[in-house]
């Protein structure tokens, strides 16, 4: 790889010391640079290749339901690279049902895990009429938490998560 980029690099410093001389130090430098960054990112993003998956469940004190007996969770899931990345999301989750199943709730969020982040975007946008608002809005907090200049950084300690949990689900 190192050595198609010298050798793209060559070809555009040739090209440019032949069509302008005066620009060509300053223009070929700026367009290595500019070549060498994409290559860096595309490297990164090929590198983050999702490996496991957690999901835990945190019941929100009672006193905070909504009028016909929804009851809040906050759901926090955690996507895990196999170069070490991670992002994390969360969200309040409100469901009528008596009890709340994670593992059934979660079903399907496995498809990401082999994928490329940007697959793994693809996946979720494919799934939205499949998967319910709350998933889909999970997995993209998660997901956009790895991409490399994300301003959405939500870091729990995660022994805290695990003792506050009602419910834990791992995808490995």
């Amino acid at each position: 790889m190192i050595t198609c980029a010298v050798s793209v690099i060559r070809s555009l410093i040739v090209q440019l010391c032949r069509s302008n001389p005066r620009q060509s130090v300053m223009m070929a430098s700026l367009r290595a640079r500019q070549c060498l960054e994409g290559m860096n990112m595309a490297k990164q993003q090929a590198e983050r290749i999702i490996s496991n998956l957690e999901l835990y469940q945190i019941s929100v004190s009672s006193g905070h339901g909504l009028e016909g007996g929804s009851r809040p969770l906050t759901l926090v899931l955690k996507i895990s690279c196999a170069n070490g990345a991670v992002g994390w999301g969360k969200l309040l989750f409100y469901h009528t049902a008596p009890h709340f199943d994670l593992i059934h709730w979660s079903r399907r969020l496995d498809q990401v895990k082999g994928k490329t982040v940007v697959e793994a975007f693809e996946l979720v946008e494919e799934m939205k009429g499949t998967w319910c608002f709350e998933k889909v809005q999970l997995a993209k907090l998660a997901l956009r938490d790895l991409l490399p200049l994300s301003r959405h950084r939500f870091c729990p300690k995660e022994r805290l998560l695990m003792e506050r949990s009602q419910a834990y689900y791992c995808i490995i």
